[in-house]
């Protein structure tokens, strides 16, 4: 019912930059810029005056920002109406899964509350691995999905999505499995001295900021070799050809065969989140209060 479209457009309005509002949406300004590109394009009209300071809306750019902030808001009531009608205690809940974001946090809460929602059924939707793929299923939120599950910091800003965190991976080690190490119960930090482990770039995550640091400080002779995306086959890959490490949650541990992921004697962790969009249709908001008044009681 809305043009996704006029969700990119408002992020630029209100920031100036194709940077900043690339930043809010977890994308790159170039795909910013394609996206109000083709906005105009389908409009037939300019919507923003560019320069190399930024860019300020046209007169045209300014009626076109205040009317689609009135439909952002009417596409909402309306889809939030067409649920209340097809009924207020009877719903599918959509709910993403990969590989690399498996759902079973999400399923491992649902039935400690779905008690609560008798009515209420799931529907499972995959999608794919890598970067881009993930971040479509974020997109989808609100429209045809409801929740993804995902390794995300809790004070971060996800723009127009919002998080609770359900849960903790451990970070393990990810070597080949012809690799001596894949026999291994658990490693000790010691055991990584003189490897290469591919681990996700600084500012990623938190968790993983803070077992770059930890090595950096105490086993500054492992050879950390960054990872530009948090979600991406390649550290896999170069795993299983080259003989690489590499740092990873343990809900990964069943995404290909021929690695190993062994724990490592540290108590590292990385936060795993239930992701969904901000102000979501009331069923679908009637679970995350009660999801929230669940980790309320399981974590204090």
């Amino acid at each position: 019912m809305y043009n996704p479209l006029l969700d990119c457009f408002i992020y630029v309005a209100e920031h100036g930059t194709f940077t900043k509002a690339g930043e809010i949406m977890l994308i790159s300004p170039t795909a910013v810029m394609k996206q109000i590109n083709a906005l105009e394009r389908h409009l037939g009209l300019k919507l923003f005056e560019r320069s190399n300071q930024g860019v300020v809306l046209t007169p045209v750019g300014r009626s076109v920002y205040d009317y689609a902030l009135q439909m952002k808001q009417y596409s909402k009531q309306a889809l939030d109406d067409i649920h209340r009608q097809l009924s207020s205690d009877t719903a599918v809940l959509r709910i993403g899964t990969s590989p690399l974001n498996p759902c079973e946090p999400f399923l491992n809460v649902w039935y400690k509350i779905n008690s609560a929602f008798p009515r209420y059924s799931l529907n499972l939707i995959s999608f794919g691995n890598e970067y881009s793929e993930v971040f479509s299923a974020h997109t989808m939120l609100g429209d045809k999905l409801d929740f993804v599950v995902g390794t995300c910091d809790p004070d971060r800003d996800l723009g127009r999505l919002d998080h609770i965190p359900i849960g903790e991976y451990n970070l393990c080690c990810a070597v080949p499995r012809t690799h001596p190490y894949a026999s291994k119960r658990r490693l000790a930090v010691d055991d990584l001295r003189g490897f290469t482990l591919m681990i996700a770039k600084k500012g990623l995550s938190e968790g993983i900021d803070r077992v770059r640091a930890d090595l950096e400080m105490n086993c500054p002779d492992v050879k950390l070799e960054d990872i530009d995306k948090m979600y991406s086959l390649e550290p896999f890959d170069r795993c299983r050809q080259v003989g690489k490490f590499f740092l990873a949650p343990e809900c990964w541990q069943h995404v290909e065969p021929a690695i190993t992921f062994v724990p490592v004697d540290w108590e590292h962790t990385i936060p795993c989140c239930l992701i969904y969009r901000k102000d979501p249709a009331d069923v679908v908001s009637r679970v995350i209060q009660e999801i929230k008044k669940r980790m309320r009681i399981t974590f204090g």
